[in-house]
């Protein structure tokens, strides 16, 4: 991998030997910090993260920076550059797992997928927990600390089965958010193309490439998209273009000309149209207003 990309991880970097690998891995987030210290400054990684954090601090994604303050979970799915600031104070419990071992036995769609949180429709990556719920979420918490650190006969049907538990409850508070969207609901069409928006984006850049591939036209796919998300297929495929063209002038060292062609964009000079047309400023000029904040 070359030095100039921000690092990016597999979940058997938990593992000191690949025979330890179960698909899972559970620790306290205080003691995970101090012995994965690459895991504190901006990286990104394949499989999917959850943590059940107390106390103070700073979790940064995608450009953004969440205040912790409290009882809060944080999911970071696939791809996100995240990172941790002023984390002295945190406490609480780290789950790493892949999408196979959620999955176990049972064949696609996914149902990991259906939970609002992973590819989330309005950004955030958090969600603070209240004390009415959090004694409930809590119990399933010790219970997967238990689980995964005996591991007994079927530990991992048990972790699993604590995994969906814990992830519908969560579901429950995300659905009580507030949301400027119409329904709060992700249809699965809705999701399977973000799913696949997410594997195929710098491939597929048409809406009708992706409507044929999820069996719909063109109009009938913006219709289901704007009504879950407020947003038209369209400009969802180019927000998913626009975040991966951030990350690359954030966390690289890539030309103009390489981020174009990594993105599949006919020329430099098309790439610099598009990102101005999103932004209002030049790549170069984001580059040059991120690189100081993020290179800490």
């Amino acid at each position: 991998m070359p030095n100039d990309k921000v690092p990016f991880f597999s979940i058997h970097d938990y593992f000191e030997s690949p025979s330890g690998f179960e698909g899972i891995y559970i620790s306290r987030f205080e003691d995970n910090i101090r012995r994965m210290t690459n895991r504190v400054g901006l990286h990104r990684h394949g499989y999917f993260e959850v943590f059940w954090l107390e106390g103070k601090g700073f979790h940064l994604n995608d450009f953004h920076s969440y205040p912790i303050d409290g009882t809060t979970l944080i999911f970071v799915t696939p791809g996100q550059v995240h990172a941790w600031s002023e984390y002295d104070q945190l406490t609480g419990v780290m789950m790493a797992f892949t999408q196979e071992f959620f999955d176990g036995r049972c064949g696609p769609p996914s149902e990991l997928l259906q939970f609002p949180f992973w590819f989330p429709e309005d950004g955030i990556p958090m969600l603070k927990v209240s004390p009415e719920s959090k004694s409930a979420l809590e119990g399933l918490i010790r219970e997967m600390e238990s689980e995964y650190g005996h591991q007994q006969d079927h530990f991992e049907s048990v972790l699993r089965w604590l995994l969906r538990t814990l992830f519908v409850r969560a579901g429950r508070i995300h659905q009580g958010r507030p949301t400027s969207h119409a329904n709060g609901r992700v249809s699965p069409v809705v999701r399977d193309f973000h799913l696949l928006l997410e594997t195929r984006f710098k491939a597929l850049q048409k809406v009708s490439d992706y409507a044929k591939q999820l069996g719909l036209s063109s109009d009938r796919l913006s219709e289901l998209t704007k009504s879950h998300t407020g947003s038209s297929a369209g400009e969802l495929i180019r927000g998913r273009l626009l975040l991966e063209s951030q990350r690359l002038l954030a966390h690289t060292h890539l030309t103009m000309s390489e981020i174009a062609y990594e993105l599949n964009f006919q020329d430099p000079s098309y790439f610099s149209r598009f990102f101005r047309k999103q932004t209002g400023q030049s790549p170069g000029d984001f580059r040059s207003s991120v690189t100081a904040t993020f290179s800490d």
